[in-house]
């Protein structure tokens, strides 16, 4: 026979303090009462609950209708006990969400024919719980809910325990108990010599934790992100390190972005929105289901660097291609090529004559050779059949964006993860070389102090800015442009279940999107839709709770120090379920350039950092196996873990002083 706790096992609220239930109260019987205070009733209801339990003994509980008889500060509000009484229940009900699993668990007991009952110490009316266990978990019958306030009996004391197993008339070993509290749940029904199993998913993790309680950004009711974290984690299907890191980190964070950039879209009367792929995929899904009447249309935009940036070409120079060569890419001759779509048998043969070949143009290249390199790319015969390319692209480009509504006269903007601000300023390129005299401008998650001028790339909007970016910005920081961050973003917060763009092609009287050819593996796209889901779970609790505000400087300080938290100080929960996703650095996303996120860190690996640091070339020796090295030492040892804070610690200090004039 199995037994299940109710509250915090099988039903959770979307908050993390019961006591903030009380506080909601107060919000929604303030429209029919004299002036009231939230903070004082809940701290008056809380007072009558405890007369109660005193004035019930030598019964274990007391009743709900007993509360409420305790609750003499009521006759000041000028409102009538029941009505009092009804928008608690009403709450309860409304606020109450189902703990997935362990809600699954109980369905495959009850389908199995095994006997399951619930027990629950709890003042709330048996009928009520019985209610939620019928909508939330599974139908039962009213005899299979037993409740401390109805019975007068407890878990806590093992009275309820001993009272279950009478009338059973089983044995305390043939009883298996489910339950989330150390005493009541466990070292009780252990005792007896029940089988108890001991549920702490639900115990708040240290990042819902730091959501909560988001001062006057907090919802009326008083449930921080914390609590709407902690119910969408439970909530969601698929493994829990990976609903801890969509629900606690990535959903909160993406979500008052989305919130931000709705809300400027508004404010600035635009027409549409067009969210970037790859990366704008879930930036979209959040942003529909926070949409209101009036705000602009949402629509998905296929494109990247590799589809945008060689057609802007319109002028073979060291200086358009610049983006080719970017110092945050690996500079080898073969992968120059690959980017600038050159990689044939002519164009090697040119090379060749120049001392580019074979081995030559897979190693990196160092400075003098990288100058000589872009020489002989920037002349004939090379330069014209980069310009030939260029065009032929350009012309299939052109025609897609027309195609999706970028040169109508309405007023729009991109939306997308941001950086350096290289594809919207190609976008203006081509669309400039089509006859559109649209301004163009885009909404970023972040916009670095290495950007393009903006008077070349265009207005745009940074959600967050670097220190000594020339753009306005919500939030700043450095270290969310650290090259772990940007590959987090980009890798794991805003994966996609779709290829990467490369081209445009036409079909019939469309043009549709070309996709990379090695499309992801089947474990990556069904991470991606689990972490989608779980991430939009977090938006809609969001966006269905009364009186939140999603721009509240409260709720975006709180999500974006988790997000800190999390890139740089994670533990090993927050890496282990996600350290085998790959990231990749380079904009053709070809396979050798690919790494896992995260690994363990092995005494080579330190050296190599130390060496980094004192190269004159900062950081170009330092090469490692995995790309978050903070995840990484989540996963080392003990004492590499010590020695990489160590060390990042030196580092970061050594830089301080550097910067200093």
């Amino acid at each position: 026979m199995y037994s299940f706790d109710v509250f915090d096992t099988l039903i959770t609220r979307t908050f993390l303090r019961p006591t903030n239930l009380f506080v909601q109260v107060a919000v929604d019987i303030a429209p029919s009462c004299r002036e009231i205070d939230a903070a004082s009733f809940a701290d008056a209801r809380q007072r009558a609950e405890m007369r109660a339990r005193r004035q019930a003994q030598p019964r274990d509980d007391c009743r709900f209708v007993e509360i409420y008889a305790h609750f003499t500060e009521l006759g000041q509000l000028g409102v009538s006990r029941q009505a009092v009484m009804d928008a608690e229940l009403a709450a309860e009900g409304a606020l109450s969400r189902p703990i997935r699993r362990n809600a699954e668990h109980v369905r495959r007991l009850l389908d199995s024919g095994e006997r399951v009952v619930f027990l629950s110490d709890m003042y709330l009316p048996g009928d009520f719980i019985w209610d939620l266990i019928c909508r939330h978990v599974a139908p039962c019958d009213r005899e299979q809910v037993l409740v401390s306030g109805e019975i007068g009996l407890s878990k806590h004391s093992g009275r309820l325990y001993r009272y279950l197993l009478e009338r059973e008339s089983i044995e305390p070993g043939q009883l298996i108990h489910v339950g989330d509290n150390a005493h009541s749940d466990i070292r009780v029904a252990r005792q007896l010599g029940i089988q108890a199993h001991h549920y702490t998913e639900i115990l708040p993790t240290r990042y819902e934790l730091r959501l909560d309680g988001a001062g006057s950004g907090a919802p009326s009711g008083g449930a921080g992100l914390g609590g709407l974290a902690r119910a969408a984690r439970v909530g969601v299907a698929g493994g829990a390190g990976l609903a801890r890191v969509a629900c606690n980190v990535v959903a909160p964070f993406l979500t008052v972005f989305v919130a931000w950039l709705l809300a400027d879209a508004r404010r600035r009367s635009l027409d549409r929105l067009y969210f970037v792929a790859r990366n704008g995929q879930i930036l979209m899904k959040i942003a529909e289901a926070m949409r209101r009447e009036g705000d602009p249309e949402c629509r998905y935009l296929y494109g990247s660097r590799q589809a945008w940036l060689l057609p802007a070409v319109t002028e073979v120079t060291p200086s358009s291609l610049a983006w080719a060569w970017d110092r945050s890419m690996v500079r080898t001759g073969d992968d120059i090529l690959r980017r600038l779509e050159i990689d044939n048998p002519a164009v090697r043969e040119v090379l060749s004559r120049h001392g580019f070949e074979g081995e030559h143009l897979s190693r990196r290249l160092d400075e003098a050779a990288l100058k000589l390199f872009i020489t002989v790319l920037a002349k004939d015969p090379i330069a014209s059949w980069i310009a030939e390319r260029a065009r032929a692209r350009r012309s299939v480009l052109q025609g897609y964006l027309k195609q999706e509504g970028l040169l109508d006269e309405e007023r729009w903007a991109i939306v997308d993860v941001g950086w350096a601000l290289r594809c919207q300023h190609a976008l203006k390129q081509v669309l400039a070389d089509a006859g559109s005299e649209a301004e163009v401008e885009g909404y970023y998650l972040g916009v670095s102090d290495e950007h393009l001028p903006l008077e070349e790339a265009g207005l745009c909007h940074a959600f967050v800015r670097a220190p000594g970016s020339a753009v306005d910005g919500a939030l700043s920081a450095a270290w969310f442009f650290k090259r772990s961050t940007i590959l987090l973003i980009e890798h794991l917060f805003t994966i996609a279940d779709h290829a990467s763009v490369v081209d445009y092609r036409r079909v019939g009287d469309q043009i549709r999107p070309t996709l990379k050819l090695d499309s992801p593996a089947s474990d990556l796209i069904a991470f991606a839709r689990e972490l989608h889901e779980a991430v939009l779970a977090f938006t809609r609790e969001l966006a269905a709770t009364s009186g939140a505000d999603p721009c509240a400087a409260a709720y975006r300080d709180r999500a974006f120090a988790v997000v800190r938290d999390f890139c740089m100080r994670p533990e090993p929960v927050d890496v282990q379920d996600i350290a085998w996703l790959g990231a990749n650095r380079d904009q053709s996303h070809a396979a050798c350039h690919e790494r896992p996120l995260a690994s363990p860190l092995t005494w080579g690996d330190l050296i190599s950092m130390v060496g980094a640091e004192l190269s004159p070339r900062r950081g170009a020796a330092f090469a490692p196996r995995s790309t978050w090295l903070a995840g990484s030492a989540a996963l080392s040892t003990p004492t590499v873990a010590w020695l990489f804070r160590s060390l990042t610690w030196s580092s970061d200090l050594f830089r301080g002083f550097r910067a200093r004039p």
